[in-house]
């Protein structure tokens, strides 16, 4: 440093003492050497926090004490627990799947398969994850779940509580429906799956029209007769036979996929959350129907027939002329021929052309 106060004093001969004054010494550039010798990364990653889960946007924020490569995630390594001591009673779910966009980082975000996600609703109400501040919801890795950026596996590490959780608000919607008339059948797929116990018809109201108008050919329907229990994203409901017929006598209704809409309100079905969301009320054009084919038994309907008067004088006259005949049910049969009748469906009944037995008679 002396030396340097020295050199920047001024220079009686001449010169301001300035650094540029200094003579310039080119340093020449030498060529790149190799380490001699390198002591490799051989340290796996340690599992910090589990600081997030999200139902509504399906990912689990996970960090680390170092870089980590998302590329070489591996979901089925990941698993979730309702507490940190395993015992027999304990809520878990293995994962079958998932993955990762995140960059190489100390942070990484999971992302759920769609299978793992819904069976997690569906667990989230026997206590698996289902507390925001995440009480009942621990993470554990294998030391197959992520490697380093150097290749190395996670060391083991005991399960560590999820600092938060984002409980699922996210309604369910339909996106498709089919209507078997000759099943009495209604068909629902839905983007996430909903609890089939609390699918119900009353919900439903078809129409004609895109617009439930009050012009509008419509029907709202009863409960429904059955329904399969699955738990899944597709629903199947069985109609009350009444709700069929009166399908069937709407002419306008349902005959075609040009005059068949479904509208679906929020009390037609939950999801298996805990928090039981309702569906999103929404309007759909029924994308498969089977339209009634059937042809109409004579015990399918009741209907009632004016005799022409000239028939009517005929009958008192045989009943006058033979008095044996016509005096109540015991002796009065009926014989309809094939296409007498016809349905709203314009099928026509079908008959064996045998004599049918009057149930009522009167005089």
């Amino acid at each position: 440093m002396r030396h340097l106060e020295q050199l920047l004093r001024l220079d009686p001969r001449g010169g301001n003492g300035r650094l540029s004054d200094l003579p310039v010494v080119a340093i020449g550039v030498g060529s790149a050497k190799q380490a001699a010798s390198l002591n490799a990364d051989a340290t796996g990653p340690i599992f910090d926090a589990s600081e997030n889960l999200d139902f509504n946007d399906a990912t689990l924020t996970l960090s680390f004490n170092e870089p980590v490569k998302p590329s070489s995630v591996l979901g089925s390594a990941l698993a979730l627990y309702n507490d940190q001591a395993i015992e027999a009673d304990t809520v878990s779910l293995n994962m079958t799947g998932g993955s990762s966009n995140s960059s190489n980082g100390r942070t990484l975000v999971f992302l759920f398969s769609n299978t793992d996600m819904n069976a997690l609703k569906f667990l989230s109400r026997e206590g698996l994850c289902s507390r925001t501040g995440g009480g009942d919801c621990y993470v554990g890795l294998q030391p197959t779940f992520i490697d380093d950026t150097s290749n190395n596996t996670l060391q083991p590490r005991p399960l560590y509580r999820t600092d938060a959780v984002v409980v699922d608000t996210t309604r369910p919607e339909v996106q498709s429906v089919t209507l078997d008339m000759e099943q009495g059948l209604i068909v629902m797929t839905l983007d996430e799956p909903v609890d089939d116990a609390t699918t119900a018809l009353q919900g439903i109201t078809l129409h004609n029209e895109a617009t439930l108008s009050s012009s509008s050919a419509s029907l709202r329907l009863g409960a429904n007769a059955s329904t399969t229990d699955s738990d899944s994203t597709q629903t199947s409901s069985v109609l009350q036979a009444s709700d069929i017929q009166r399908v069937k006598a709407e002419v306008n209704l349902c005959t075609s996929l040009n005059d068949c809409y479904m509208s679906v309100d929020s009390t037609t079905a939950e999801d298996g959350s805990k928090a039981a969301n309702k569906v999103t009320d929404v309007v759909k054009q029924v994308g498969s129907l089977t339209a009634d084919s059937t042809a109409p038994s004579l015990g399918d309907f009741t209907n009632a027939l004016t005799l022409a008067e000239a028939d009517s004088i005929a009958l008192e006259l045989i009943a006058e002329t033979a008095p044996a005949l016509f005096t109540g049910t015991a002796d009065t049969y009926v014989v309809i021929e094939n296409r007498t009748f016809k349905d709203a469906a314009n099928v026509s009944v079908v008959t064996t052309g045998a004599a049918v037995q009057v149930g009522t008679f009167t005089s």
